[in-house]
């Protein structure tokens, strides 16, 4: 080798190590400086701080990786040490695909191109902030597939089946490139069956590491996801048994029935490839595919893409016109980028020798870097403002009025995966507030039996056949001792007893507790008041799905502390919660719609009416086009009024829209119009009061005394009010002396 390529050749070296290291940087600035609102990261976080045993299947690799990693770093919060190790994760991942690529004959151009194009993928890029398993998933199927052009080729294919089988108890996804790795070694010319042998003694040698879990199992810790110290629980953490299998979204099937919604979920295949990779990267990517497919290693990769990528996609099953989909989808859009990121560079690769000798080496060379830094360029302003997260504390803002909203020694009833996993790392990671008490997984019997094992102080001194037995004597037990319990959203508060909100949460309060005057009820909306001024809010640093979840806790709290005060006539309060509430979460239709409720309560019709046209604008429910109706008819404009009745009689069938359409056709003078649409009403909602008084109203205009009787009767069945039923007797003795 001669001097002038052996100083190339150092400089390529340099090249390929200061990749990683120059990407590391770059995700060290933009990452999150503690818990991340990201999925399971709390959950993650605190079980490998803890040696824990984390949701199924468990993640053994991750946790004790992660506990290695953020026991020996001692800069900043345990969140932040394994933000660390994701970012490290994912920059060694790009460093390997552009080893990868250079190792199979493509320009130091192509390779760097393609591992920066990766790195910027906004799936890859979010995940190499956060502490979740995948970039560890994204640095180990890199590997992986460095070993498909290793040699000697037996010793490779034991190496890649051990990490395989390692891997796989990082996160299950890398089983898509088992058949892929296999078949790269067979077209590539192994044929011995024994090495094969070897190689599956290997896999399994790397899955050994899940023993893990019935180890630490055995020892009780903190964390202890299915308890499974024997083989049946073992399984079933192991298969996700307790989570739907693979099972992504909790209203969909995953599986073959995925395949029967193929075109729907093709679509929707295409359109989070699109999200991540744009139609430039789509044609990359396709003439990546042309360039390699000829060779075992490209045939490999397609493989692998197609499994973890289209083939993935279709069993997931998740449906596609819901807005939760793709941030549900975007983790598993990692190890499909890193493979697609392969295609890129062979398409950059191919096409820049293709510029070289048609335009020349240098004004290729300029063509190929203007537009590669175009497309790194976009990226990093396309998605910056998502992906910065240098100053997003959404999480630990939650988790601190989360808990500053409790008493001592307080329940917290069935919380979302949210709110359980940033209360299990302030508890587990910090040692705060270990006097509240989650109650989590109780209709499993591994979950009742932590639960006698952990709090037998809350549970009656009884054993209980079910699930709802359980949650019954839960209820009643603990609220007849007076002990404070909560939810985290007031749907979880299950009937008869009622939510009322309190800061962060929602305290759980006894059938009729809120049937007081407005002297009984105003301490608990005043503490509930004070409890969110002291809370901590910081503007929402991002518009990411996670973040936005994250806030919108807090901006939920603050609208139904506002509809709270509204009810009880407190209107400047009501108007500043629920202005608050929206400055979180400017999105939140019900919000613009109970500050319209605020100034219809204060006369201001037309400002109620601009704030549900802003509802509807942001969602076109109903009970929006209701509002807006009430306001412009009390604002004297009947023919909009009219228009937006009509709109949610078609959308929703409100009794109460049909109802007030009536009124306004007989106010106008179209009695036979109101009849009819009373007449419907009544039939769709029998038990609806309201209608029945004004069908009654509308026959006696009619001169129709026998049929305003059975109306009015009708209602006096119904009425729930001493003053109802005077005017209901008051109407019908009127219509009985008519007909005599």
């Amino acid at each position: 080798m001669n001097p002038s390529e052996t100083k190339s050749s150092i400089g390529e070296s340099a090249a390929l190590y200061a990749l990683p290291l120059a990407l590391f940087a770059f995700y060290l600035y933009t990452l999150f400086p503690t818990l991340a609102p990201y999925r399971d990261s709390g959950d993650m976080a605190s079980s490998a701080f803890s040696l824990g045993i984390a949701h199924p299947p468990g993640y053994p690799l991750y946790v004790l990786t992660g506990r290695a990693v953020s026991g020996f770093l001692s800069l900043g919060n345990v969140a932040y040490r394994l933000n660390l190790w994701s970012a490290a994760c994912a920059a060694a991942a790009a460093g390997l695909l552009a080893l990868f690529l250079k190792r199979t004959g493509h320009g130091l151009f192509a390779v760097l191109s393609a591992a920066l194009l990766l790195a910027l993928t906004p799936a890859y890029w979010a995940l190499a902030q956060v502490s979740e398993m995948y970039a560890l998933n994204a640095l180990a199927a890199a590997a992986v597939i460095n070993l498909w052009i290793a040699s000697p080729a037996p010793t490779a294919l034991c190496l890649c089946a051990f990490l395989l089988g390692l891997g796989l108890g990082n996160h299950q996804t890398l089983l898509f490139l088992i058949p892929a790795s296999a078949w790269v070694f067979w077209r590539s010319g192994l044929r011995d069956k024994s090495a094969y042998a070897r190689g599956a003694a290997f896999f399994f040698l790397g899955l050994a590491i899940y023993a893990f879990l019935p180890l630490r199992a055995s020892q009780d810790p903190l964390l202890n996801w299915g308890e499974p110290t024997n083989l049946r629980n073992f399984l079933r953490v192991l298969t996700r048994a307790d989570m739907g299998g693979v099972r992504l979204h909790p209203e969909r099937p995953a599986g073959i029935a995925g395949f029967f919604q193929a075109g729907p979920n093709a679509l929707f295949a295409l359109k989070a490839f699109l999200s991540q990779a744009n139609w430039a990267g789509a044609l990359l990517t396709l003439w990546g595919a042309a360039a390699v497919y000829k060779k075992p290693w490209g045939q490999g990769v397609l493989a692998g893409l197609a499994l973890s990528g289209p083939f993935f996609i279709l069993w997931a099953n998740l449906p596609p016109g819901d807005p939760q989909s793709l941030p549900i989808l975007e983790p598993h859009l990692v190890l499909p980028a890193l493979l697609w990121a392969a295609l890129i560079g062979a398409a950059l690769g191919d096409l820049s020798s293709r510029l070289a000798r048609i335009l020349g080496r240098p004004p290729a060379a300029l063509a190929m870097g203007l537009l590669v830094a175009g497309a790194a360029s976009y990226q990093i302003l396309r998605w910056w403002p998502d992906k910065n997260h240098r100053f997003n504390y959404s999480t630990y803002d939650y988790g601190r009025n989360l808990l500053a909203s409790m008493e001592p020694g307080s329940l917290l009833f069935d919380p979302d995966d949210t709110t359980a996993f940033v209360l299990n790392y302030l508890n587990v990671c910090y040692g705060k507030r270990r006097d509240i008490i989650p109650i989590l997984y109780y209709r499993t019997f591994w979950g009742y039996r932590q639960l006698k094992k952990r709090a037998p102080e809350i549970l009656p001194p009884r054993e209980f056949a079910s699930s709802g037995e359980l949650l019954e004597g839960l209820f009643g037990y603990n609220l007849g001792l007076g002990r404070a319990m909560y939810a985290d959203l007031p749907q979880k508060a299950p009937p008869p007893y009622l939510a009322y909100p309190s800061g962060f949460v929602y305290r759980i309060l006894p059938p009729g507790a809120r049937e007081g005057g407005k002297a009984e009820r105003a301490p608990r909306l005043q503490n509930s008041i004070m409890k969110l001024e002291l809370a901590s809010f910081r503007p929402p640093p991002s518009h990411e799905f996670f973040t936005r979840q994250a806030y919108s806790y807090g901006a939920w709290d603050l609208n139904n502390l506002g509809v709270e005060a509204l009810k009880d006539g407190k209107l400047d309060a009501a108007e500043n919660l629920l202005r608050r509430g929206l400055v979180m979460k400017p999105e939140m239709s019900e919000g613009w719609s109970n500050v319209g409720n605020v100034f219809f309560a204060r006369q201001r019709y037309g400002a109620a009416a601009a704030c549900y046209r802003t509802a509807l604008r942001i969602d076109a429910k109903p009970v929006h086009h209701y509002n807006a109706g009430r306001a412009l008819w009390a604002d004297q404009r009947l023919e909009e009024a009219e228009r937006h009745y009509q709109a949610a009689i078609r959308m929703g069938r409100l009794p109460e829209a049909s109802n007030d359409l009536g009124l306004l056709y007989f106010r106008t003078g179209r009695l036979p119009q109101a009849l009819e649409l009373w007449k419907e009403t009544v039939r769709a909602a029998p038990g609806y009061a309201p209608a029945w008084f004004n069908l009654g109203l509308g026959y006696a205009s009619a001169e129709r005394p026998a049929e305003a009787i059975d109306a009015f009767t009708r209602y006096k069945a119904l009425a729930s009010s001493a003053e109802d039923l005077k005017d209901a007797e008051r109407w019908l003795a009127a219509l009985r002396r008519k007909i005599k």
